[in-house]
């Protein structure tokens, strides 16, 4: 049977939290050893002691932004809205309608658009 020690690794991380948030486990593990001479210690029990002592005090570290979470920033392509996303159903409608009138001819269908514009500036 092995003998009950008086020693508390969760109580010892919690006062060293207490004296300084900022500490990190490494020093805790560390600070612990050097506290506690005849006492073995656990590397890993020490840091999960360390982490939940942070979670119940409430000590959370501040995340980081994810570098290229968007899909965009992955293939290097920049977003652009393209003429479809400003322009209504309706309005593609009436430029079909429009160049059907005009045979398919462009420049015809340009002219009159800018009549159209002078008409609805004057």
């Amino acid at each position: 049977m092995s003998k009950k020690s008086r020693f508390n690794m969760s109580a010892e991380v919690r006062a060293l939290l207490k004296a300084n948030n900022n500490i990190s486990g490494p020093e805790v593990y560390e600070a612990l050893c050097q506290k506690t001479t005849g006492q073995k210690i656990n590397k890993n029990s020490c840091g999960v002691a360390f982490a939940n002592a942070r979670k119940k005090m409430g000590l959370t570290r501040k995340s980081k932004k994810k570098i290229g979470s968007d899909n965009n920033s992955r293939r290097g392509a920049k977003s652009t809205a393209t003429a479809t996303d400003t322009i209504s159903l309706s309005a593609l409608r009436c430029a079909r309608e429009l160049l059907v009138r005009t045979n398919g001819d462009v420049s015809v269908a340009a002219a009159v658009l800018r009549e159209v514009k002078a008409l609805q500036d004057s």
